[in-house]
């Protein structure tokens, strides 16, 4: 995912800014049978590494399934004071408990 997100940069002229770390494993998401487990799987389970106030960051990442991951992330940025986060997914899949 680090690959396609410096050449979009590139190709947008914006600089990358990989700030965004796990910092505990979690269980495969697709695992999960609902949408709770599948946000208290992610909860506290990434922190920023750098300073996002003002900035406004667009978050890339490979598979929108249920949301919770990409939603945990956004948070955590906006608790940490960027101005405005946008996400791109390259795929999404459908499930009915998301």
């Amino acid at each position: 995912m680090r690959a396609f997100a410096e050449a979009l940069s590139d190709h947008l002229r914006i600089a990358t800014l990989p700030v965004v770390v796990k910092t505990r494993q979690t269980e495969p998401q697709k695992e999960m049978r609902s949408l709770a487990q599948k946000r208290a799987n992610v909860s506290g389970a990434f922190a920023v590494q750098g300073d996002v106030r003002g900035k406004s960051l667009l978050v890339v990442d490979d598979l929108f399934d249920s949301g919770a991951t990409l939603e945990e992330i956004t948070h955590l940025l906006i608790r940490s004071k960027a101005s405005r986060v946008n996400v791109l997914t390259l795929t999404r899949t459908i499930h009915s408990d998301a």
